[in-house]
């Protein structure tokens, strides 16, 4: 993923329901290393990378992706926290949340 991370001006980036997903390889240090260097991201499609957790989140959502405007973590396995931290986020416009199980309505609201 840190070679992903060097991408500057990439502007869509979507590893979901690929084979990069199945390996377990987008997790916490992947995330970051795409939030630090990808910094042109308005789009980005982590869904089924199920080694997500509230670190991955939270380096999304601590303004490292100023352009992020449409963010897809369906079937991600992440729970209430995560949905708090990405409400945080008011630059958002497009958040998809599916298939969480551990996501309630505490979650959503």
């Amino acid at each position: 993923m840190r070679h992903i991370g060097q991408l500057k001006r990439l502007e869509v980036l979507d590893v979901g329901k690929t084979k990069i997903e199945q390996t377990g390889l987008i997790g916490d240090e992947g995330v970051k290393a795409i939030a630090r260097g990808c910094r042109n991201l308005r789009s980005l499609d982590l869904c089924f990378c199920k080694s997500l957790t509230i670190a991955s989140i939270r380096s999304i959502t601590l303004l490292n992706l100023p352009y992020l405007t449409s963010l897809n973590l369906d079937y991600c396995d992440l729970g209430d926290d995560s949905c708090t931290a990405i409400g945080e986020d008011m630059r958002l416009k497009e958040v998809k949340v599916r298939g969480n199980k551990r996501v309630t309505d505490y979650g959503v609201v």
